[in-house]
């Protein structure tokens, strides 16, 4: 069985600029202009981290905005 690769992010709320930065191998930080009230945050990264590949598979392929 293949190993699960997983990528952890960390989101930075209330930021001034909006940017992906790559923290390590499989870490991430995401920083968004949103309040993490209401899943605002949320909807921001994914927004960052767009689904482009795999949307019913297991592999798939994610594009940093």
């Amino acid at each position: 069985m293949k190993e699960l690769k997983k990528i952890f992010v960390t989101v930075k709320t209330n930021s001034k600029k909006e940017s992906v930065e790559v923290l390590g191998e499989s870490e991430y930080l995401v920083r968004v202009n949103a309040s993490p009230v209401k899943g605002e945050a949320n909807q921001k990264v994914q927004k960052a981290l767009e689904l482009i590949r795999g949307f019913k598979g297991k592999q798939k392929i994610f594009k940093i905005n």
